[in-house]
């Protein structure tokens, strides 16, 4: 059985998981032939369909006495953008003895819906924040974005927005639920240190403000990847649009980089949307690369 606990130095990592949803692959990368795809048959079926199921996965660090929630799932209530799925975040929480009152700080990625859903619930006509003890801690340049999608222009590659993305946020397709009435937020850019053991990266593209954790401790290190894959098979072709990415050409761009420092730094990854518990490695094998779960 693959663990679901990893230890890096003092750090502990649990994996936890919201849902899974499927994944039509043939939609997910736009600008590939469905015949170039299904060519990647280890990974997609005939019907164009990813074979495994994607996570919807959080992870929950343990590190300098505080609990630090990365990323908050779909949420309670059905989303339609992915058929009506919907999450159990907080059972998995307490199904490993922990209540969301204790979570000290909540980490997002980035705010994509499927990673802000349980930030807050509605109750009565009244929001409140599911974690009420927990400092959130967000990108500044997604959380603009949402609350503003006029915003969404289309300056030069590699920055410009996908159209798809453009119409998603116009719509507020991407608006998790009760996010605006959120009080007491922390915005942040660039590298910032959640505790002296983990901090954020910024891998931007998936989002504007997309950002990954670093974590070291004791000489070892980890990575929380985020958003910048979603499948263990854009390990092979790092370079495909996909159609998630908000800054298509930026997303492949910080692909490409992160995987090739994964792969030859050999950290132990820590992926939210691959198959659950999503903790694994980046390797090379015959001019290939791949990932291998722990």
């Amino acid at each position: 059985m693959l663990p679901e606990r990893i230890t890096i130095g003092s750090v502990e990592i649990l994996s936890l998981s919201d849902t899974t949803t499927t994944n039509d692959a043939c939609m997910f990368f736009p600008e590939n032939s469905p015949d170039e795809i299904k060519s990647y048959g280890d990974y997609v079926d005939p019907d164009c369909n990813v074979r495994e199921p994607v996570n919807v996965g959080s992870f929950l660090i343990f590190s300098k006495g505080k609990k630090i929630l990365v990323d908050a799932g779909l949420g309670p209530d059905p989303v339609e953008i992915v058929g009506g799925a919907f999450g159990d975040l907080t059972g998995d929480l307490k199904r490993h003895g922990i209540l969301p009152e204790e979570i000290d700080k909540v980490l997002i990625t980035h705010m994509h819906f499927d990673h802000i859903g349980w930030l807050a619930v509605s109750r009565n006509g009244k929001v409140s924040k599911t974690f009420a003890n927990a400092e959130y801690i967000m990108p500044k340049a997604d959380y603009e974005l949402l609350l503003n999608p006029e915003q969404v222009k289309s300056p030069p590659p590699p920055n410009h927005f996908s159209p798809t993305a453009a119409k998603l946020y116009a719509s507020g397709a991407y608006m998790g639920r009760n996010i605006s009435q959120i009080e007491e937020l922390e915005l942040v850019s660039g590298e910032f240190n959640i505790t002296d053991e983990v901090k954020t990266l910024p891998t931007p593209g998936h989002t504007p403000g997309h950002q990954s954790l670093l974590i070291s401790s004791g000489g070892e290190r980890a990575f929380v990847l985020g958003d910048v894959a979603h499948l263990p098979m854009q390990l092979e072709v790092s370079d495909w649009i996909v159609v998630a990415d908000v800054q298509p050409e930026l997303g492949s761009k910080t692909r490409k980089r992160i995987l090739e420092w994964l792969e030859s730094e050999g950290l132990i990854v820590a992926a939210g949307h691959f198959p659950s518990p999503g903790f694994g490695r980046v390797i090379k094998v015959g001019g290939r690369r791949y990932w291998e779960p722990l």
